[in-house]
Formats: C-alpha cells, structure tokens, sequence
C-alpha cells in the first residue's frame, strides 16, 4: 500500500518547525462558499503541531505557505497560497497545537474597496490592473471569444475582487489555479477546452472492498435535472431607437425535458448584436451549468478544481469520458506525526468531487451590479481652454468628486447624454451644458455604467443671473457668449405691478414667421434703433392713427410711390420751407379752392376770389419778355432693401444623421498568453461638428497636402463616406497617415510608415489630437474631436491643414529651455529627447511640463551632471547620508580614518563612501559587493540602488521594445546616453515621487500637480524629500517654475 505523507512550509519558518496533523479544503471553478465562508477557487483549513511553542501570528499572517502531498516520497500535489488566518491552541506534552488558512493570493482584493472609472479598456486588460495594483503577476488569460472594449465600466462601492468577479462573470470567464513550488498562477478560461487536462486517464474502482494501489474513483453519480431551456435577452440603444436588440439562444442536449422552459431579461446590458449574441449564451449556459453533473469520490490529489480528466474502466461505457472538475473538497489526515499520540492510524487523503462533462462550459454565478441609490451631482469638463465640449448627439463629459483618479478634463467619463426639455425628430429645445456646469447625473435602471444628465444646479461660484431672493420673482432664460463677453437673454417678471417680458440680444435678433404676426399694445410703444432701420413690404400697409402723428426727420426725407399719392386732410396742410418749395407735374397742376386762391412773392400777389382775379404789384408785365423761375429738380434716394433672413430648410429636406448599423472592429493589446481582439464604437471625432457633405455633380477633392490629397480612399472618410482607421488596421492608407505623422515631427519607432496601425502609431495620434490646435486656413470648419487615438474626419482634415501649414510637433520648445537654463535650448539632443520621452511618460500638458523642467534643470545643475557627486567633504556627506552621521562622530576620536583620501584629508575616499553609504539597502548587497557606488545616482532625478536600475530597465525595454537594455549591467549608460538620463527622470517622476499617501499619488508626481497645480513646495517635496517647503534649493526651484510658468502664459 502506498505511503503518504503531508508537509507545509510557511516563508521565513524553518521547514522542521511544523507539522501536519490534517487538513480540509474545497477547491472551485471561480468563487464558492465553503464551511460559510467564501472560497475564492481554493481555501483550506490545515491543523499543524510544533515543538515550538512562541510561533506568532506575525509568523504566518500574510506569508506564502506551501502545501506537498508526497505519495512513497514522491511530490504528487502542491498547494501554494497565503495564510490568511492563523490560531494558536492548546500546548500538549510535547506540541502546541497551530491551524491556519490557506488561501490564493486573489483573496487580498477583496480587503480593497474602491469606486473609480475605466474607459474604453475590456474586461482582460481592466483584471490585469486590478491584480497588478495588488502585486499579483503571477495570472494568464486562455481565452476564446474576444472581449470588447466597454467604454465606460465602473467599480462602484464593491471591493475590487467583487467588481473582478462581477464582470468576469458578465463576459463568461471563470478562474482557476495551477499551483507550482513556489507560486500559484491565476488562469481566466471562457471554455471547457482551455482547461489543464491529466496526462494519464483516472480508473474507476467499481468492486469496492478491494485494494488497488493507483488513484481512483468511486461511487460516481450522474444527475440529469430539467433546468431553463432557452434564454431571451432584450436591449435598447439611442443609436438604433427602431432597432429591436433581441437575442434568442436554444440550449442543447435537451431532449429529456420540455422545450419551453424560457428564460426573458430586459436589459441586457449590451449594444450590439455581437455582445448581445454572446451574453445570450453566457446566460444560458450558468442556467444549464448544473442540468449534466455527477458527484462523486476519489483519492487522487491531482483532481482539483478546473482540471479535466479521462475516466476509465467504468461499467457503464457512457461514463468513460472526458470530465471537468468543477469542485473538489479534500480531507488529509496525518495522525502518526504526533508522538503522543502513539502513531496510531495511518496517513489517509480523500477527495468529493462535483464533474460535469468537459463538453460543457461551467459559467460563473452572476453577481448583482450595484446599484446608484440615487442623482449625483457631477461637473461638466473638457479639454484646456474649451467652454463648449460635446459630440454630435448633444453629448458631454463629466467628473464626479467622488472620482480620485481623472484629472477633470475631456477623458474623465464616456459621452454622456443629456436630457432636454423637449426632444422630437429634428424639433425640441436644446441647451448644451457648458464646461464648469454643476449637473444632476441619474442612472438608467440605476446602473452605474449607464449615466444621463436630467438636471443642472447653481452652487456658490456658478450663481444665478440675478441675486437672490431680491429677485424671486424673475424667470430667467439667459446664455452666455462663446469665446467672449456679453449674453442672450429672456426674463419674465412676474412681480404685482411690475410685470415684464425682458429681451436681450447680444449681438443680432431675427424672427421668422411663416404666416401672421399680431401685435396688440395697451398702452404705449416705445421703438429706438441706434443706427438705420430698414422695412420692407411685399404687399400693402394699411395704417391708422387715432390720434396724432409727428415725426421729426434731422436731414433729407425722401418718399418716392410708383402710382398715385393721395392725401386728405379734414381741416387745413400747412407747409413750410426754409428755402425752396417746388412742385412738378409731367402733364398738368390743377390748384383748386372753394373760396379763395392766393400766390404771394416778393410785395405782390394773385388773389382770386369771388369777386375777381386781384393782380397787385409795382409794376403789372404782360408779354414784356424776362423768363419763368425753374425750381429744383427732385433728388430722393431709393430705399434701400432690407437684409433678408436666411429661408429654414423645411425638416423633410434636412439631412438625417448617418449613424453606423453596427459597432467598428478595432484591435486590443496582447496580455498575456492572448491577443484580444475588441469592438469599440466609431471615433467622435468622425462626426462630430462636421456638417453633412452634399453630393455635387464635379466633387471637389477636400485634401489638399501632397501627401495625402491623391488618396481616393482618404478622400473618401474626408468625406464622412468611409470608417474611420485605428488600431488593428492595415492598409496603404495608415502608411500615408504614418508618413504624415513622421513629417509632422512624430516618433513612429524603428518600423516607421509600416502600414500597421500598432500602439506607437495610436499614441503619435493621441499626441496630435491633443496638440494641434486647427488654424482653419485650409479647412474653415472641423473639429479635431476626442482624443483617442483614432483617425476619423476630424483628425483627418487636421492632420492634411498641418501638412499645408508646416505645423511641426514640439511638445518642449528651445525657448522653454533657454527660460529656465540659459543656452540649454541650443543642446538638439537634449530637447530631441525631452519630445520623445515626455509624451510617453505623459508629461504633457503645460502645468506637468513646467514643473518637470524646472526641477529636472535645478537637479542636474542646468541640465550639467549628470552623475552623483564625487567629491563630497566630511560634513557635506554627513548632512546628505544619514548612515555617514556616525562615521563623521567617529571620526572626531580619530578611531578611524577609513573614508579620508590620502591627497585631500578634507574629502571622503572613492568609491568607499558610496559603497558604505547604499550598502544592503535598495537591493544593492553589502559594503563589500561594491553594489553602493555601481548603482550610485544618475540621470536627470537621480536614480540610487540595484532595484531602481532593475525597475528602469524592465519599464524601459516595455516601452521600447526596439531599444531593449539592461541597465543592472550597465548602469552607466544612464549618464553616457542624454536619452536614457531623460527617460530614467520621466520614470523616476511618474512612478518614485515621495507623498506616496498624498492624493493616493502612490509615487506619481503627474497626480501631485494635476491636485495642486501651483504647490512648488510640494512638487519639489515630492522629488528631493525632506519636510515640506525645506527641500534642497527650494527658492531655485520656484524662480525657475515661475519663469518656464510665465513663458507657456500660464
């Protein structure tokens, strides 16, 4: 009979210090429960004993414990994990008594709690950040179906292994372990056939009673159970309102039960068919997973939870198959390791194990999505300087406080959509809520992925139009003007007595009435116009007046009628001229009084009347010659016509906005043992503020630059009638894109213009978007759009004006240099490094960039040294080097004079102090390796120890995969190479910043300054420690911030 025999060893313990006295576990495919507790694909409960009696929880808690079942000596199953729990019990004669609990290092995320977004990142890559935070590298994906990109995903109020289990869950993956000496690798599958699988099939023991030495299986039950036999799941999308996103999945292997057995959910949480196809599935498999299952028993360590197997030998041919174990739970007993106890009984170990056949997909218990209690209040945001930032549909960004890790501009949150007052086909009231807006966020279905605006809120710096409660009783519409000063507004005072309708046009007011326009004014009308007015009337105007009319005209007044001017008067005209009255007929003046007429010039007069004609004068001329006086000829000027508001297009004939029948394929990174490719939805910039082309007889091409004017295919998305490109893609045309961004100034890496559309090529478009702002020399209306690495119309016509302008990409300029260190700007390598390895590092926007050059120029002495200083007096190294301090007070007895150079008593020896100073700490070995002044500090930021240089070179070779070093090895190449100093200063910044805790920056200094843009202090805190507003050169640092600082106009 075969021998068995447990061990365990616990990091840092002795292998001798422990032994088994039994224990229990259960093994799952994802999460179970085991004994009430949660079991997170293993946990096991080990019962020890040790001749030592003061083992502490320190001892165990926390630490890596290995399980090794050996059979005759032989290791024949492993369990690696991390003591979670760790109990101390009674101490016999010669034991005291230990148990602890063994569990995967995965279970430590669930003691991190969190609410944070995740943006256009699929369920793969959104894992592997949540288990690198924590540390874990030790996990792999063997996937088969591609997960999509999700664009807005969030963990809200769960813990991070709650939101890992639930959208593991959503997309169908499960997790297992496999377990070696010393790790264990979490492995995702999506199918059966992804599972490990035993080399040598597993007997069936059918005769029990007799002995058999080999692992076997016995009591094999096989279950068959009537579960849901179909799922439907509905959806909808804005996008495609008429479109019915149902999906329909029929499950197999169910001839035994009734076909209509359905399973109906609203939403499905999907937005395509793709998604919706597969959710479908998912779903109906985890009501099914337990329709086929069998229990049953066995002594075969190596069946554990996610591991398929070959039965044989069993009497019923149908159960000699491939099985999954889907749980497993162990019972080892080792009760001769006491010797109290007199050695009796013999080691034993048994397993109960839950199979199902390995055709079958296991899906994991979904989790409930937490749920949004209720609004929330959230702030408008977009890029720098921008007021109005929405896509095509009306969309904004938003940031929530309760949001730790966005930095409040265009990339805080998805497009979310806002509610108006009114919404029909092309009709409605619109009102785009503006960078800085405090809104109100509700949730559909109270999802948290699923946000939409249906409020807006004044608060203490965004307050009303007009002061409160003073003005109650208004009722406010009034906008403010874009890009300048001034507003549009319509107010209604509703005040007893003071009632009012107030209208304000900034700039210009036009109406537009298809039909009638009544006016009835009860009191007075009051019209001025401060420069000309200008009325047209196609027909008649009819006129009448009560009372008086007056009208006081300061120059000429013209009147000009085609046909015939009639005026009648009931009483008298008066007309009087300071000059000159004159009167011409074409044919005839007919002068008409029913009693008398009178013409009076110069002292003599015409009077007819009833009793004759009266000719009075000095003198009375008849046929005595002289000529008529002529009067002036008539000189009026034509109305001018008034300016004519353009003609509405009657809604039939709008263009409809062309939204795509489906989501656009693009490409994810590579994690791990797959490559993922994702479904993400089109670029914004392909639509937005771009107003629909018209087809025209001779199109004109819209390109223009040389380079890529001939391409028809580019003409074609300028033209909104082709997709927009981006990651994954391979064509001529990303050559041509790539051509244009090398041209510009960008760094494509050593493939250069290889028509392959990779990630060097998606972060030079995210660095173009984010850089060029449009000139519209050559295309006078586009928006550029998000930044998101993805060409679509916008980012075309930007890329082809950059081209006709000569636009070159320089994120750090000469002058930026020159500004903080004289002459710097002169160095081409120093700033050809700078614009390489800034963007990268995203150190990017003006305030990051200010802050990084300041103090990387005060660090390095003007951008001199390159090196740690090597020629450090006694005091100088004791005030720098706290482990020197000692040396120095040793010193003054004159016990020592180890570190005083023999040609300058007053400076310290070389290498030595390095070596005394850095030894046994950053990974460097002790004083005699020598560790301490190879890995002394260089770079523009310092970097100082082994495990920098170790850390430098793995972030290094990640980043630039044509450029690998090892720089553990070469560490001088850090001050040799101006882009190796400058990337190790990048890295240093982003990731080894002091104030760890502060803004949970976790070492980032990027995440300091976006919190406290203008704390010098703090910044430089962050880079060369010390208290707070103490650190070495402070004074240099902030002449130089405030100098780079003035120059970017900040």
């Amino acid at each position: 009979m075969a021998r068995l025999q447990f061990q365990l060893k616990v990091d840092g313990l002795e292998d001798e210090s422990l032994v088994v006295r039994g224990f229990e576990g259960q093994e799952s495919l994802s999460d179970s429960v085991w004994r009430s507790e949660p079991c997170y694909g293993f946990r096991y409960q080990v019962d020890l004993a040790s001749a030592l009696s003061n083992l502490t929880a320190e001892q165990f808690v926390d630490q890596t414990a290995h399980l090794t079942i050996l059979r005759d000596g032989q290791v024949v199953q492993q369990i690696n994990g991390i003591v979670r729990q760790f109990s101390k019990g009674d101490t016999g004669h010669r034991h005291t008594f230990y148990s602890l609990t063994l569990v995967p290092a995965l279970e430590r995320l669930s003691l991190r709690s969190n609410s944070r977004i995740f943006q256009q990142q699929s369920v793969p890559e959104i894992i592997s950040i949540l288990l690198q935070e924590m540390g874990i590298e030790d996990y792999a994906f063997a996937l088969k179906r591609e997960c999509a990109q999700r664009e807005f995903c969030v963990q809200y109020r769960e813990t991070d292994l709650q939101f890992l289990h639930r959208i593991a869950a959503e997309e169908g993956l499960v997790y297992s372990h496999l377990h070696e000496a010393q790790k264990h690798t979490l492995l995702f599958t999506d199918s059966s056939d992804s599972q490990p699988k035993l080399a040598k099939p597993v007997p069936y023991n059918a005769l029990a009673g007799g002995e058999i030495n080999l692992p076997y299986v016995v009591d094999l039950q096989f279950k068959t159970t009537a579960q849901v036999s179909h799922t439907e799941l509905k959806d909808y999308s804005f996008k495609k309102p008429a479109y019915g996103f149902t999906q329909r999945t029929q499950g197999k292997d169910i001839a035994y039960q009734q076909p209509n057995y359905e399973h109906f959910d609203a939403p499905g949480r999907y937005k395509d068919d793709a998604n919706g196809k597969a959710f479908s599935q998912i779903r109906l498999e985890y009501l099914r997973r337990d329709a086929l299952l069998a229990d049953a028993k066995s002594d075969e360590p190596l069946l554990l939870a996610g591991v398929r197997f070959d039965l044989q030998d069993h009497l019923d041919p149908a159960m000699n198959r491939d099985w999954l174990v889907v749980q497993a739970n162990h019972q080892g007993t080792q009760p001769q390791a006491l010797q109290e106890e007199g050695g009796s009984g013999a080691t034993t170990y048994s397993n109960q194990l839950k199979l199902i056949p390995a055709h079958i997909t296991w899906r994991a218990r979904p989790c409930a999505k937490p749920q949004v209690d209720g609004p929330m209040i959230a702030t408008v945001v977009g890029p720098q300087g921008e007021e109005i930032y929405c896509d095509n549909f009306g969309r904004v960004k938003v940031h929530f406080p309760w949001d730790r890790y966005s930095s409040s501009n265009e990339k805080s949150s998805c497009w979310v959509r806002v509610a108006q007052e009114w919404a029909g086909s092309q009709y409605g009231s619109m009102a785009i809520p503006r960078v800085g807006h405090e809104v109100i966020v509700s949730f559909l279905n109270g999802d948290p992925d699923q946000p939409i605006i249906t409020g807006r809120t004044y608060h203490a710096t965004n307050t009303a139009p007009y002061a409160l409660p003073d003005h109650k009783t208004k009722t406010v519409l009034r906008t403010e003007t874009h890009q300048g000063q001034g507003y549009n507004e319509l107010s209604f005072e509703d005040q007893a007595g003071s009632e009012q309708i107030l209208l304000h046009a900034q700039k210009d007011w036009d109406a537009l009435i298809e039909h009638d326009h009544t006016e009835v004014i009860r009191h007075d009308q009051h019209l001025t116009v401060d420069n000309d007015r200008f009325t047209r009337i196609q027909r008649n105007q009819h006129l009448t007046v009560e009372g008086e009319v007056r009208s006081k005209i300061a120059l000429d007044s013209s009147h000009e009628v085609g046909a015939s001017l009639q005026h009648k008067v009931g009483q008298r005209i008066a007309v009087e001229a300071g000059k000159e009255i004159s009167l011409k007929s074409g044919a005839k003046i007919v002068v008409e009084a029913g009693a008398e007429l009178t013409l009076k010039a110069g002292g003599s007069f015409v009077k007819v009347d009833a009793g004759g004609v009266h000719l009075v004068g000095p003198a009375i001329n008849l046929n005595a010659g002289g000529s008529a006086g002529s009067g002036s000829a008539y000189g009026g000027q034509l109305a001018a016509a008034p300016r004519m508001l353009a003609q509405a297009k009657p809604v039939a004939e709008l263009v409809q906005p062309d939204i795509a029948a489906s989501m656009q394929s693009g490409a994810a990174r590579v994690i791990d043992v797959a490559s993922l490719p994702t479904m993400i939805p089109s670029s914004a910039n392909n639509t937005a503020n771009d107003e629909p082309v018209a087809e025209e007889k001779t199109p004109e091409r819209i390109l223009k630059s040389d380079l890529l004017k001939p391409s028809d295919e580019l003409e074609k998305l300028a033209k909104r009638q082709a997709s927009a490109y981006r990651q994954g893609n391979h064509s001529d045309e990303v050559k041509l894109l790539q051509e244009a961004l090398i041209k510009l100034g960008f760094d494509l890496g050593k493939a250069g213009a290889d028509g392959d559309f990779g990630s060097k090529t998606k972060t030079a478009i995210e660095q173009f978007q984010k850089s060029y702002q449009p000139s519209h020399q050559t295309h006078p209306s586009y928006s550029i759009g998000a930044v998101d690495g993805i060409v679509g119309k916008g980012t075309l016509l930007a890329l082809d004006e950059a081209l006709m302008d000569g636009w070159v990409y320089l994120l750090i300029t000469k002058d930026m240099l020159n500004v903080v260190c004289p002459n710097s700007g002169n160095n081409k390598e120093l700033l050809d490094s700078l614009n390489k390895y800034c963007p990268m590092y995203e150190i990017d926007t003006p305030i990051r960039i200010a802050h990084f050059l300041s103090q990387i120029a005060h660090e390095s002495g003007c951008f001199s040294s390159l090196t740690e200083g090597s020629n450090y007096s006694h005091m100088a190294a004791k005030l720098k080097f706290s482990k020197y301090r000692t040396y120095v007070d040793s010193l003054k007895s004159g016990s020592t004079n180890k570190f005083i150079r023999e040609d300058n008593p007053a400076r310290c020896k070389q290498p030595d102090l390095f070596n005394f100073v850095y030894s046994s700490s950053n990974g460097n070995g002790d004083e005699k390796s020598g560790d301490g002044y190879k890995y002394r500090g260089r770079g523009l930021i310092q970097i100082t120890g082994k495990d920098k240089y170790s850390r430098f070179t793995s972030v290094h070779n990640s980043k630039n995969p044509d450029d690998t070093q090892n720089f553990v090895i070469n560490p001088d190449l850090v001050s040799e190479n101006l882009n190796y100093a400058v990337e190790s200063a990048c890295i240093y910044w982003r990731h080894w910043g002091a104030l760890s805790k502060k803004f949970n920056a976790n070492g980032d200094i990027n995440i300091l300054i976006d919190n406290a843009p203008n704390d010098v202090e703090l910044i430089s805190q962050a880079v060369n420690g010390g208290s707070y507003g103490h650190s070495n050169g402070l004074d240099d640092r902030i002449d130089k911030f405030n100098k780079i600082k003035n120059n970017l106009g900040l």
